[in-house]
């Protein structure tokens, strides 16, 4: 946490109601996320995980849930479980 404070590292889990916006965040401006307490892992995020990134326009585009969200490339993410 220490070392990705000066980026302000994002942290959320599946059951926050903001986890979609901050992952959109993290997709855009390459902002670092934590996902705590990860038992299973949101369907939403198989196309995050996949690294299914397209490009339209001339732009990177990921689709996100029913959203594209462009994205810059670059995404920090770590996932935690309570294990």
């Amino acid at each position: 946490m220490n070392h990705y404070a000066k980026q302000k590292i994002q942290k959320t889990s599946f059951t926050d109601t903001e986890f979609i916006s901050r992952i959109s965040e993290g997709l855009q401006y390459g902002v670092p996320i934590l996902v705590q307490d990860v038992e299973k892992i949101d369907p939403v995020m198989n196309s995050v995980l996949n690294k299914e990134v397209h490009k339209v326009g001339g732009r990177l585009v990921m689709q996100l849930g029913d959203k594209e969200i462009a994205c810059n490339g670059t995404l920090t993410m770590f996932m935690l479980t309570r294990n």
